[in-house]
């Protein structure tokens, strides 16, 4: 599976030339790809519920895998609107936290789940939101956009539940042998995808080996300071990243 998303940002509701250039670059990328290739574009939020419908309405030809995130969480309450109104199936959860938030889309009809491991009260608590899940036949896709050891928890959460779709992951695994980045585990090599899978860890714990002399150096290091790139480049306004 691949999973994109929009490059610029989208008004509450974009002109046509904006929904023709979203639409074109999604059937370039479908063309290229293949049919056996799934899809999955996150909207980061960055929709509205007016505009989702009509990004939703002219990509269903396209057979997305799911689209995710089309509005924000705070209008969790509207998203069963956009289920009923495509067959696309719809994802959500990364900043859902706990059962009880997961609860009300759970009942609008979602497909995908994203709990975040690292947020949503760690493994016990997703494994919970997963078994809740399973019972509104939903399957989980936990969100995991960092580093090894949140990766090697949500492993955990997808081998021990039946209702896992696919794990999300922003790993590098071609230059993972030789990242630097995650130098701090020692045994990289278990943790390569074969044909897109991943042998379930059988080392204590989370199945990682740390070098905690590594991880202590770096611990003192000055982070590099972070810009806010998720501004509006027209006029420098906050958007959904």
């Amino acid at each position: 599976m691949v999973k994109v998303a929009p490059t610029e940002p989208v008004r509450f509701i974009d002109s046509e030339q904006t929904m023709r250039r979203l639409v074109a670059e999604l059937e370039e990328l479908r063309a290229a790809v293949g049919d056996a290739v799934d899809i999955a574009v996150d909207l980061h939020g960055r929709f509205s519920v007016p505009q989702s419908r009509r990004f939703l309405d002219r990509t269903e030809h396209l057979g997305l895998a799911f689209v995710e995130e089309p509005l924000r969480p705070e209008h969790s309450a509207l998203i069963g609107d956009l289920v009923r109104s495509t067959s696309t199936p719809i994802a959500t959860g990364e900043r859902l936290y706990s059962r009880a938030e997961f609860e009300p889309v759970f009942r609008a009809g979602i497909a995908i789940a994203q709990p975040d491991v690292s947020h949503a009260g760690g493994i016990s608590e997703v494994l919970r939101i997963g078994a809740t899940a399973e019972v509104h036949d939903v399957q989980l896709a936990p969100h995991c956009p960092l580093g090894l050891v949140a990766f090697a928890a949500c492993v955990q959460v997808d081998a021990a539940l039946p209702n896992t779709a696919v794990q999300e992951s922003m790993i590098d695994f071609a230059g993972l042998l030789d990242d630097d980045e995650h130098a701090y585990v020692f045994n990289r090599g278990d943790w390569m995808p074969v044909d897109g899978y991943l042998r379930v860890p059988t080392g204590p714990g989370l199945g990682l080996e740390i070098d905690e002399e590594l991880v202590r150096a770096r611990a003192t290091e000055v982070a590099p300071s972070v810009g806010l790139w998720w501004s509006d480049p027209r006029d420098g306004s906050y958007v959904e990243w």
